[in-house]
């Protein structure tokens, strides 16, 4: 599903193989059609969609990273805590499809795992099925997700053969089961949002990023959301950073740096702009999903945490007070 009343996408990557400079910006839609070509090895493509409640989380990932295709659902309870993952990795094109644009519906099929991400005008609904330590996994999400709602939407580019359209789009409110055996786990809308991201470039073999993302209210009872990110951007002159207030979105152009600690990924973290005081935000964490793979050609460690974020953020001499909203924090290093 294409977005209604938009300009015309332009090409993020040219027929040669090189980063289109004219799509070096970003904007509050889609405006790329991110297709690839060349460079076989280098192209990354996913869709990642996150459903977080108080209560719990689904996650789940269909990426083409060139050389492997990977579909992964992930499911956990809050309290008590209790988590499931599943991932299934494949070699050949014909049963995996990401889109040029995120407006589109996105599937993964494997002998033990069916993904698929479906979008119509105003929601969006993602189907799994797969098997989890021998018990049936399912899961159903819609979300109402107006396809008019402004989005974060960058290129970042590291050289002319090296860059990534990055679509961060929340909060969406989303509702839905899960069951896995006979246990059956219901996302309530009223207490439910779910985030995309979606990216399609050339990366580098080695590459580092930090993520966080959250939903809440800030203090004068209005709908905010979070999205920032730093390491992966450093020193390009764009950014993923921004925020949600209701309807409007206000992007941050200073970057932000993360401090955790390493040895304790559950104490709490600081999300910080560089340069000023625009950005200070403290993130508890309650819940964590540490996560390595090594598939040879294929390396990487994850520390997500699932928690509260706290503090403030200055937008347009404004500066709103964040309490208690949802949501996640990460370090990811990649060899890939």
């Amino acid at each position: 599903m294409e977005q209604k009343d938009m300009p015309e996408k332009i090409p993020l990557c040219l027929t040669n193989g090189k980063l289109n400079p004219e799509s070096i910006r970003w904007d509050s839609y889609p405006f790329v059609h991110a297709e690839l070509y060349k460079h076989w090895g280098r192209k990354k493509q996913w869709m990642y969609w996150a459903v977080v409640s108080p209560k719990g989380v689904f996650a789940t990932v269909i990426a083409n990273v060139d050389y492997m295709k990977i579909g992964s659902v992930y499911f956990a309870k809050f309290n008590p805590s209790q988590a499931i993952e599943k991932t299934k990795i494949q070699f050949t094109k014909k049963n995996i499809y990401i889109p040029p644009s995120p407006y589109e519906n996105a599937q993964f099929t494997h002998s033990s795992m069916q993904l698929e991400y479906k979008t119509f005008s105003n929601t969006t609904v993602l189907k799994a099925q797969t098997k989890i330590e021998g018990k049936p996994f399912t899961a159903e999400i819609e979300m109402a997700r107006d396809i008019s709602f402004p989005t974060l939407n960058v290129v970042i580019p590291w050289s002319a053969t090296r860059f990534q359209f990055t679509s961060k789009q929340l909060p969406f409110p989303a509702k839905g089961k899960i069951q896995w055996g006979n246990e059956v786990f219901d996302f309530d809308e009223k207490e439910t949002f779910a985030c995309l991201d979606y990216g399609s470039g050339k990366w580098k073999y080695k590459t580092d990023w930090n993520w966080a993302a959250g939903y809440g209210q800030d203090k004068k009872g209005r709908k905010i959301a979070i999205n920032l990110g730093g390491l992966w951007t450093d020193g390009t002159g764009q950014n993923e950073n921004g925020l949600w207030i209701e309807n409007h979105f206000y992007k941050i152009h200073e970057e932000v740096k993360f401090i955790w600690n390493r040895n304790n990924p559950l104490d709490t973290w600081s999300i910080k702009t560089k340069t000023s005081d625009n950005i200070n935000l403290t993130f508890r964490p309650f819940h964590i999903r540490p996560d390595s793979t090594n598939l040879i050609i294929l390396k990487s460690k994850v520390v997500q945490c699932f928690g509260n974020f706290y503090g403030t953020m200055k937008i347009e001499e404004e500066s709103i007070s964040i309490d208690s909203s949802l949501g996640w924090a990460e370090e990811h290093h990649a060899l890939w």
